[in-house]
């Protein structure tokens, strides 16, 4: 299955199964094993939304990375905004 099924899934019938703190761990698990496949991009991202430098990001120790996407997941709308992204 690939992050956007994975994503929607999770985003969809399982959203209602679990508290928001476990939907945000599962949801940083499914992007942390595929980040290989758009390493850059991720970083980037991360680098852009938190003003820090992409090394800064590069530098980040697993538990300050999911820390991180736990932060950014839980802003008002974004679970709203990501289950809503067309599939492409």
């Amino acid at each position: 299955m690939d992050l956007d099924e994975e994503l929607k899934v999770l985003l969809g019938k399982e959203k209602k199964k679990m508290s928001n703190q476990e939907l945000g761990e599962k949801m940083i698990m499914a992007v942390v094993k595929k980040l290989h496949r758009a390493e850059k991009e991720t970083i980037d991202l991360l680098a852009s939304v938190t003003g820090k430098t992409k090394k800064d990001i590069e530098d980040l120790p697993i538990k300050d990375l999911i820390e991180l996407f736990n932060t950014i997941l839980s802003e008002d709308g974004v679970l709203d905004f990501l289950a809503k992204q067309p599939k492409g």
